[in-house]
């Protein structure tokens, strides 16, 4: 201690506390486009790409896609899957797990949580710091495929009629609604086009499963701009633009209106437009009448004796007596 005078000097250390809040980095986020605290961002799994180490898609934006994944799938894990595949997370079944088991004790409690994927990812942290079930610590917390497949949320049963060859068809990670679904389109299609080969049954299907993803996309609240390019393109290779199918139907009908006439003109003439006279007694009815009715009635009045018609003698006195009017 210094003294001056008769006052004492005391070097005080001042201690100021720091504001976090003030000194937060700020992060945009892609989907809402806001620009937020960090605190607001999960912690990226991919520092190479994400340097400030957020995500560039902020926590709520993150669960909002999350729940729109939920009502397209029906199912937590594959919802779950296909945010992982978006954020380039890993997805870790023994995360999914506990994450299940989390919201069904909040559930069971009477709660509700619409904080979905970032329970999952807490879940993840945990699972990846201190490893499970002898599992190596994991420090790459990337996206990787599951090693097998999820099972669809209302799957077919495989006891039911033709379950095998729709999943052979179509594939085997769909559920019920979305076998029906596919069926019917393809059915209607197959309907309203000829399909006579194995070749046209698979373009069939290409065509129908593109529908199918713009539906699901549509269902997702997300764009389908490239995915109506590629249909559009799709039904231009495969030669069923509508265009060529109102063609085609034009040439069923002409060839039908065709086959109309020649039949028509097979029982019956078609009229002549520059000589009427040609088919104006195709019965012979007036030959009939000449040879038995007016020379019989002559012969009796007149006291003749005409008992041959001569084919070239003429049916009607003179032309005059043919006439025709518009519309005969």
């Amino acid at each position: 201690m210094a003294t001056v005078g008769s006052k004492s000097l005391v070097k005080k250390k001042v201690l100021v506390k720091s504001n976090k809040s003030e000194n937060e980095l700020m992060v945009y986020c892609r989907k809402c486009m806001k620009t937020k605290k960090e605190s607001e961002f999960f912690i990226a799994t991919d520092e190479f790409l994400d340097s400030n180490k957020r995500f560039s898609v902020c926590k709520e934006c993150c669960n909002e896609i999350y729940n729109i994944m939920f009502e397209s799938e029906g199912n937590m894990a594959r919802a779950i899957l296909r945010c992982c595949r978006m954020f380039n997370v890993v997805f870790d079944d023994i995360a999914v797990s506990a994450t299940e088991s989390h919201i069904k004790t909040i559930e069971e409690k009477g709660g509700k949580t619409d904080n979905v994927f970032g329970i999952y990812k807490t879940k993840l942290a945990s699972v990846s710091k201190r490893g499970d079930k002898g599992r190596e610590l994991s420090f790459n917390l990337t996206f990787t495929e599951p090693n097998k497949p999820l099972p669809p949320s209302n799957p077919i049963d495989d006891k039911e009629k033709n379950a095998e060859e729709l999943k052979q068809f179509w594939g085997d990670d769909l559920n019920r609604e979305d076998y029906i679904w596919l069926e019917k389109k393809y059915a209607k299609w197959k309907a309203e086009y000829s399909i006579k080969t194995s070749g046209e049954a698979e373009l069939l299907q290409m065509i129908i499963l593109k529908l199918f993803d713009i539906r699901k996309a549509r269902k997702e609240k997300g764009s389908t701009d490239k995915l109506e390019v590629a249909f559009q393109n799709l039904l231009k290779t495969s030669g069923l633009t509508p265009a060529q199918t109102t063609a085609a139907s034009q040439g069923k009908t002409v060839d039908t209106w065709g086959m109309l006439i020649k039949m028509v003109e097979k029982e019956h003439p078609a009229e002549h437009y520059k000589d009427y006279k040609l088919f104006s007694d195709f019965f012979d009815l007036g030959k009939y009448l000449l040879n038995f009715v007016t020379r019989p009635i002559t012969n009796f009045f007149t006291g003749q004796k005409n008992y041959e018609i001569d084919d070239n003698d003429p049916i009607f006195s003179s032309e005059s007596d043919i006439t025709f009017t518009e519309g005969d």
